[in-house]
């Protein structure tokens, strides 16, 4: 009897060895998909902080082209304003020379 329950007691420790085995299979294949999932996502927030620069960057380069843009435009604008003072100018020294032309 006693033997029977020696070997009874083998057969359940080797069956919990053997699960035991199975459930050590599942946490190390659990582990590896953890270490894969942590792994896409650190790749992907690398990915995400490049990205964040270079939206920034074409941000920055944006704004000093709309500076560059005003400062061309109002470079215009002055220049247009000393044309038609200049114009005006002349037009007024025609209208003294003919004052003048009248006057002899």
């Amino acid at each position: 009897l006693a033997v029977i329950d020696a070997a009874a007691a083998a057969a359940r420790a080797e069956a919990a060895a053997a699960e035991a085995a199975q459930l050590s299979e599942r946490v190390a294949a659990s582990e590896a998909s953890l270490a894969r999932a942590r792994a896409e996502a650190e790749r992907r927030d690398q990915e995400l902080q490049r990205e964040s620069a270079a939206a920034a960057d074409a941000r920055r380069e944006m704004e000093a082209a709309k500076a560059r843009q005003r400062q061309v435009e109002e470079r215009a604008a002055a220049a247009e304003e000393s044309r038609r003072a200049k114009e005006a100018e002349a037009a007024r020294a025609a209208e003294v020379a003919k004052g003048a032309e009248a006057s002899e």
